[in-house]
């Protein structure tokens, strides 16, 4: 690459362009030493670079972000490795011009399941198509692309309980975890089988803000990440989480300042209640109406147990902070002394508006 960066820098006078298509290097600053050898070329106007294993946040782009000469221009375009697509249409879009037929669906699908063999996730807001089964043969077109992980599908004209909703939860392939994020047009959001990075889902919120309809959030088999202050979003008021990691629930209950009813099933008692709580505590539980807490009949009993120290900082922020709730329901989680239960049925007692305890 650089015998060649020499020859165009040191020999070709009268070079105009320069196109290199599918050839590739060792590494992108060869290719960085390539652009400054044809800047020196006086008439050459146009690089283009297509397909040369660059990446789109790599050190060729910022190099080429970071060009100035007043008094030599040198056009470059750069074709990197496709991992990122995300379509939006505005919320100000006229409904006729969000939908798209058949048949440019499927040409996406085709595009995807053909050519896109780097990509890691596909993100479509409000485009919407003529049926749902567009977009679950998307779905099987994405789970062909072996490095693809998630596909959003937020405000796609979708049902909580149609096509789309009944394949995703009939996805299995131990070869091949494709997880699927979709907000339906209820209102509900599902998360299913996807193991979402800190920039991932602050990507996610900062995306789902612009969606007022959002009311209820469905999350089963996941992992989410949050940063240390994530996004809010105010207009969720439901909270469903089956088999998410402990980890996840500190960050996303204080994402959610406005939820009123919180059903969790969960994994390790002893883990999971203090991300709970201090998730909780965040938010201050002002709006909660009722909580419902679920350790599964399959759940070990180490797992279903908790420490004094946990289920005393729960009853304390259920008497300090949980002005509105009217009703608790914790299900085959275990205490270490019958104290511990009396001590929360004292704690619920101050709630002024509680009336059930299960």
């Amino acid at each position: 690459m650089r015998g060649l960066g020499l020859l165009i820098g040191e020999e070709t006078k009268n070079l105009y362009w320069l196109i290199l298509t599918r050839v590739k290097c060792t590494d992108e600053e060869d290719l960085v030493e390539l652009v400054e050898c044809c800047r020196n070329v006086k008439t050459m106007n146009h690089l283009m670079l297509l397909g040369c294993g660059t990446n789109a946040d790599g050190r060729l782009s910022r190099h080429i972000t970071g060009l100035h000469n007043p008094k030599k221009s040198l056009g470059v375009i750069a074709l990197h490795q496709l991992t990122h697509i995300d379509l939006t249409a505005p919320d100000s879009l006229p409904s006729e011009k969000q939908s798209v037929s058949r048949e440019t669906m499927r040409g996406l699908g085709l595009l995807i399941r053909e050519q896109t063999k780097n990509l890691q996730w596909l993100c479509l807001s409000r485009v919407k198509g003529t049926n749902e089964e567009d977009l679950v043969e998307l779905v099987e077109c994405c789970k062909h692309v072996k490095t693809i992980n998630h596909l959003m599908l937020l405000g796609c004209g979708t049902n909580a309980d149609g096509r789309l909703s009944r394949h995703i939860t009939g996805l299995h392939n131990p070869k091949k975890s494709l997880g699927v994020i979709a907000l339906h047009d209820d209102g509900q959001l599902r998360v299913e089988k996807c193991q979402l990075s800190t920039e991932m889902t602050k990507k996610l919120w900062s995306c789902l803000r612009s969606f007022t309809s959002l009311n209820r959030l469905t999350i089963s088999d996941s992992s989410l990440s949050f940063p240390s202050s994530p996004p809010d979003l105010p207009p969720v008021t439901k909270l469903s989480a089956d088999s998410v990691t402990s980890q996840s629930y500190e960050g996303l209950l204080s994402s959610l300042p406005g939820l009123t009813y919180i059903d969790i099933t969960i994994d390790d008692a002893e883990r999971d209640i203090p991300q709970i709580t201090a998730g909780l505590r965040r938010t201050r539980g002002q709006q909660l109406t009722h909580i419902d807490l679920t350790a599964p009949y399959t759940l070990p009993s180490e797992k279903n147990r908790v420490s004094r120290e946990t289920m005393r900082g729960f009853g304390l922020l259920i008497r300090e902070q949980t002005n509105n709730l009217q009703r608790l329901d914790l299900r085959r989680v275990k205490c270490t002394d019958e104290k511990d239960l009396v001590y929360l049925i004292e704690c619920c007692r101050h709630v002024k508006t509680m009336t059930e305890l299960w």
